[in-house]
């Protein structure tokens, strides 16, 4: 219904703008890199350093140092403007809480699971 998506995307909203205040860069870039995964049920999709930036609330540099700790530990491959997640169960360890309390939010209100059946890796 449209109460329970309204709903929905509220907590997702409160989740991720107290995450943005809390959590370090490298676990909310694994968080939102989940999240566009999630979305577009693929493991590999288009992301320019300057939008990873703009949604995270960051610098480009510190985006930068960001995706490269995550690509150094084998969670994903980032080049020109391209991701593609390697490791899924490793970049939700990566991710804050906030990742799988949002998914599970959205698996109670919506009965959506999100992540493992969309074809992602």
């Amino acid at each position: 219904s449209v109460l329970r998506y309204s709903q929905t995307v509220l907590i997702q909203a409160s989740v991720t703008a107290a995450c943005n205040r809390l959590h370090p860069l490298e676990q909310r870039g694994a968080r939102w890199l989940l999240t566009i995964s999630d979305r577009m049920g693929a493991s590999k999709f288009a992301l320019t350093h300057e939008f990873f930036a703009i949604m995270l609330g960051a610098h480009r540099p510190s985006v930068s140092l960001a995706a490269q700790v995550l690509q150094k530990a084998g969670l994903i491959t980032y080049h020109r403007g391209e991701i593609e997640i390697l490791d899924r169960s490793g970049l939700i360890d990566a991710a804050c809480s906030c990742y799988r309390t949002i998914a599970e939010h959205y698996e109670t209100t919506m009965g959506i699971k999100l992540g493992g059946d969309n074809g992602t890796a």
